[in-house]
């Protein structure tokens, strides 16, 4: 793991899984390994899935957005140094995922900070070939074909290399993200957020009060 630096705040810190957690999290992933996503399955097999843990609280929203934000760009950013030790095909196997576990209560909640995340960091990281997927209890998504796909044990950003053509599917929302998809550079170094990420924690937090903000 990488180290976010000294940030842990009353609003979240960064954790382990108990063994309850970790039953059930692998649970998880085995399940949605086998019956949703290949991509997951040789990921498992070939241990290119790794992940964080994050304790939040409900001060998160009213404290501490921005510093868990910064834990997580950090995330990203060891994702993005890491991946470029690896063959073209570990790149495209490896996987980073952020567990954040805490009494965040109602879906819509989840949703809220979980969108928060995911949007900026979609924003400047697609050039940089890097996909982010976010996952929480309540959310009861469906398959294209209509089998539902179950729910985290709790919320779940989930980071991989982008397979440029499979993945313009996810940009419905965001098709003037596409082009970027397309040119993507997996060994690109520089971003508006990589240079956050690289900050002193305090001018980092200043910065980010300008780019993110909960929905």
């Amino acid at each position: 793991m990488t180290d976010i630096g000294k940030i842990d705040r009353p609003g979240f810190a960064r954790s382990e899984f108990t063994r309850t957690e970790q039953a059930s999290y692998q649970a998880y992933l085995e399940k949605i390994a086998q019956d949703h996503c290949p991509f997951l399955r040789d990921s498992l097999f070939r241990g290119g899935t790794v992940t964080d843990v994050f304790r939040i609280s409900e001060d998160v929203y009213s404290l501490d957005f921005l510093r868990l934000f910064l834990a997580v760009l950090r995330c990203v950013e060891g994702f993005v140094a890491q991946r470029r030790k690896f063959t073209a095909r570990a790149k495209l196997l490896y996987c980073r995922n952020i567990a954040m576990i805490g009494p965040i209560g109602e879906a819509a909640e989840w949703n809220r900070l979980m969108s928060s995340l995911h949007w900026p960091l979609k924003d400047d990281y697609t050039a940089c070939g890097v996909m982010f997927g976010k996952f929480w209890p309540g959310e009861a998504l469906t398959s294209r074909s209509g089998v539902p796909i179950p729910d985290p044990p709790f919320g779940l950003l989930s980071i991989r290399s982008a397979l440029r053509h499979r993945d313009q599917a996810f940009f419905e929302r965001s098709p003037w993200l596409i082009g970027e998809l397309q040119g993507a550079d997996m060994n690109c170094a520089d971003n508006t957020l990589s240079r956050v990420a690289r900050a002193k924690t305090d001018q980092a937090l200043e910065i980010l009060k300008d780019r993110v903000k909960l929905y």
